[in-house]
């Protein structure tokens, strides 16, 4: 379902992904390191540059040819179903795991995502990674919570740096569910290993 448009080369190929083609191409050929991403539709307001730097491997991997980069786009869609299938998995068993990955293998959304190379497409996947993450601070008595704070806003600024409108209301939502649910377990330490995690993909914007 996923790899249909790059069996066929026949995936889309817009000015969005010129775009993106060209500013790769100055990241690994002219080694010119932008420090801030595509426009948003707010004028004079710009992504981070985090859907560039994470094209640079598959795009020297394959030469530049964008087919490749529309293959990653579809593994990133079938590794989402791996995931799911975990969290169901350690939320409510095995069923409940195919359930989930049943769910995203054959959405027409999600495979419709996953076939496109655009930023916010690879959105699914950071959720799904997020929401084990959120399991994994709401889970009881779990030792070693630092890590998942500092992943928590990591990945919370890594959507935000995707889709701006999706991830600051993700943040807010995400946010508030963890001080309701956690509450008075917070420690300052959490705290600050969650900003820092916001902090470092921030960093190339505070740069610029």
């Amino acid at each position: 379902l996923r790899l249909q448009g790059v069996l066929t080369n026949s995936f889309a190929y817009t000015f969005d992904v010129g775009r993106d083609m060209l500013a790769l191409w100055d990241i690994v050929y002219a080694h010119k390191i932008t420090l801030i991403g595509p426009t948003t539709g707010l004028p004079g307001v710009f992504y981070g540059p985090w859907w560039y730097y994470l094209l640079v491997p598959p795009f020297i991997l394959f030469s530049g040819n964008p087919a490749g980069i529309a293959f990653v786009m579809a593994l990133i869609g079938i590794v989402s179903i791996v995931i799911a299938f975990i969290i169901g998995n350690r939320i409510g068993g095995k069923f409940l795991g195919f359930s989930f990955a049943a769910i995203i293998s054959t959405s027409p959304v999600m495979v419709f995502l996953s076939t496109q190379i655009w930023n916010p497409n690879i959105i699914p996947l950071f959720v799904l990674l997020l929401l084990l993450v959120l399991y994994k601070i709401f889970e009881q008595n779990k030792k070693g919570k630092l890590k998942y704070y500092f992943s928590f806003g990591l990945l919370l600024s890594l959507i935000v740096d995707l889709e701006i409108v999706f991830g600051l209301l993700l943040t807010i939502g995400t946010i508030i569910s963890v001080l309701i649910i956690v509450n008075k377990k917070i420690r300052l330490k959490e705290i600050a290993v969650f900003i820092l995690g916001v902090l470092l993909i921030s960093l190339p914007r505070i740069i610029f």
